[in-house]
């Protein structure tokens, strides 16, 4: 045999997957040389037997157990053992082979049952200490947490018994910034979100005057009392409100708190601070869930009231469109109109009197919206009431008519002059004339 012939038949059986997948070893390689193919070979029980099925149309079962012979089969299970004592059983007849598989399979049915317990028994031992892992990790990490609790208990109760109330103020909004509700719930339970300022402000009353909204937040979801009140008698909602902060309003409303709950002390509810402090959009807010525009606190200064005191014009309009009485007085007498005028709020005096009101209105002593812008020196609502014709020689309770009261105090400044001369131009007189 040639050195050429080696190298082929070499060749041929490094590449034998290449035919039997092709099905045409039988057919390329000659007979004579197909036994030494055969014997440089390496199959897998699979492979084997292909082959060996693809040689029957062609070669005799006794030609195909002459070129088998010598083939090299790997085997690497019982399954492949069983796998070639098949071929042998089915392809050559070979009988004494059923016994062989019958008994490979009996303990190989045995061995993968074994296998399949000590498996499973392995898998559950692998199970197990994972779960062992897992709380023994969870142990560690609550006894840790466990000393950081204890750590911040201390922390808290030493706060509380010896921290100024701004220190405390600043350690839960700093808790809040950080959304550090666990620390927030335990100062709340300690007692530390009662603290209180010279003004027996909370924490939670303090945010509230501030307009911050996260640290009221966590606040009350952290525990405080929530119905806490100042010295003046407020709640959160009524500090809120008298700062317009409408968030924060809202925030409380929604959560629960009255719309309608009443200083104790003066009655003074939401909308009435709202609207003595100009807040618009705060009383658009409470008149929209039903805040009454005409509630009277104790002291009978209704909400157009307070906003004509304090000249916040916006709130005065925005009250005349929802239904609020121009014509509501104070237990005194006083009404919009006469309170704006004392304090010299024109566009206010001019909006109340182009709504309707009686421009010679006067207080239970008599006064007129002329007698107190004259007396306090308004002289550019003097000269605007003048302009519209209302009574100038009215005389109040104390036997005065507007140009006494100017006149009395013409030498304080150039406004009440001015008031005096206006009045004498228009035939003003004095009562004691």
């Amino acid at each position: 045999m040639s050195q050429g012939l080696i190298l082929d038949i070499d060749h041929i059986a490094n590449n034998i997957q290449k035919y039997i997948d092709q099905d045409n070893f039988y057919d390329v390689i000659d007979s004579d040389i197909i036994p030494q193919v055969f014997e440089k070979t390496n199959l897998n029980s699979n492979d084997f037997r292909i082959l060996l099925s693809q040689g029957k149309s062609k070669y005799s079962t006794t030609m195909l157990y002459k070129f088998a012979r010598k083939c090299n089969v790997f085997i690497n299970s019982f399954q492949d053992a069983i796998n070639v004592l098949q071929i042998y059983n089915n392809l050559f007849k070979l009988k004494s082979s059923r016994s062989l598989i019958d008994y490979f399979e009996k303990f190989n049915g045995e061995n993968q049952s074994d296998s399949k317990e000590m498996r499973e028994l392995k898998n559950k031992i692998q199970n197990l200490e994972s779960k062992l892992f897992v709380m023994e990790k969870e142990i560690n990490e609550y006894r840790m947490k466990e000393n950081q609790h204890k750590n911040e208990f201390a922390e808290i109760s030493e706060l509380r018994s010896n921290s100024d109330f701004d220190s405390v103020y600043n350690f839960l909004k700093q808790l809040s910034d950080q959304g550090d509700k666990l620390k927030m719930s335990i100062s709340c339970a300690v007692g530390l979100s009662e603290k209180r300022n010279l003004e027996e402000c909370t924490p939670l009353l303090l945010a509230c005057i501030k307009g911050d909204l996260q640290l009221t937040k966590s606040l009350i979801e952290g525990g405080c009392e929530r119905n806490s009140i100042e010295t003046n008698g407020n709640n959160c909602l009524l500090l809120a409100s008298f700062y317009g902060h409408l968030e924060i309003v809202k925030y409380l409303i929604n959560i629960g708190y009255d719309k309608d709950w009443c200083n104790k002390t003066n009655g003074f509810n939401a909308i009435i601070f709202a609207s003595q402090e100009g807040r618009l959009e705060t009383v658009k807010y409470l008149q929209s869930i039903g805040c009454d525009v005409n509630y009277k606190p104790f002291t009978s200064a209704s909400c157009i009231y307070l906003a004509s005191y304090n000249g916040h014009l916006e709130t005065v309009k925005y009250l005349l469109s929802v239904g609020a009485n121009p014509n509501e007085k104070l237990y005194n007498g006083f009404s919009p109109l006469i309170v704006a005028s004392s304090f010299g709020h024109l566009e206010v005096v001019k909006c109340l009197i182009q709504c309707g009101c009686n421009k010679n209105d006067k207080t239970n002593c008599n006064q007129s919206a002329l007698h107190c812008a004259a007396k306090n020196g308004h002289f550019e609502v003097v000269e605007y009431l003048v302009s519209i014709y209302v009574n100038l020689n009215d005389i109040d309770s104390d036997e005065k008519t507007a140009l006494d009261y100017a006149t009395k105090r013409q030498y304080e400044n150039d406004n009440y002059r001015k008031i005096v001369n206006l009045l004498n131009r228009s035939g003003a007189q004095y009562f004691y004339q």
